[in-house]
């Protein structure tokens, strides 16, 4: 459902909140809801009630970040080097984006960053990672 460019930067900026999110296959679990039906989705979106179909929020929300990402810093969030991509993650927490068109941006920071959360430490691998006893939220049947 996403191109290349889309997942990249939700890759790069989903590691950013989340490191060893893009190692757990959080933006193939993405890709993988969002070509779901959406009554089958377990994306955050679909608990928020975000109208569907949901591809429309991921989308306008990365073309939003990467207008932002090359008007401010000049390269898209895949691009950037570490300090401007943290910058970029301030600009999306603090809402920080003038002229931003697209869903609010603070938003997006709490949906990817739940994204990646999920996918991240909600398995059995990740609860591990935290010595935590793992109770079932999503049980992939292989890695994402």
């Amino acid at each position: 459902m996403l191109d290349a460019e889309e997942a990249a930067d939700l890759e790069t900026v989903i590691e950013a909140l989340v490191p060893g999110s893009a190692g757990a296959g959080a933006v193939h679990f993405i890709d993988y809801q969002l070509a779901r039906p959406s009554a089958d989705s377990l994306l955050m979106l679909r608990y928020l009630g975000v109208a569907e179909p949901h591809v429309n929020f991921y989308r306008s929300g990365l073309m939003a970040l990467a207008r932002h990402s090359i008007e401010r810093y000049g390269k898209r969030p895949a691009e950037l080097p570490a300090p401007a991509l943290d910058q970029l993650i301030t600009d999306l927490i603090t809402d920080d984006t003038q002229d931003w068109a697209g869903p609010p941006a603070s938003f997006l920071y709490f949906v990817w960053r739940s994204d990646g959360i999920d996918v991240t430490y909600g398995t059995e691998d990740g609860m591990a990672v935290l010595d935590t006893p793992y109770m079932a939220h999503i049980r992939p049947e292989q890695v994402w």
